[in-house]
């Protein structure tokens, strides 16, 4: 994520992400993501509502992250995505 603004990067582990959708019910497509991510500098600093531009790629994450689902959860998401 690259907020337009203050052009701060962020990168965030994709596994943790979906899951994080998936618990709250959200539509986890790529552009309906945007719509739930902010730059959390500019809300900090300005106290307004940015939403960054997104890319897809294969780099660490950074920053701290979200919780992974536990092992049987997982386990059992991956189970049933696979038939």
């Amino acid at each position: 994520m690259t907020c337009p603004r203050c052009r701060h990067v962020r990168v965030l582990d994709a596994m943790p992400l979906w899951w994080h959708f998936q618990r709250r019910g959200w539509d986890d497509t790529l552009s309906s993501v945007r719509q739930r991510l902010h730059c959390a500098a500019c809300l900090s600093r300005d106290g307004c509502v940015l939403r960054p531009h997104l890319a897809v790629g294969r780099d660490p994450p950074t920053g701290e992250q979200l919780p992974y689902p536990d092992t049987a959860t997982w386990k059992r998401l991956v189970s049933r995505y696979r038939s």
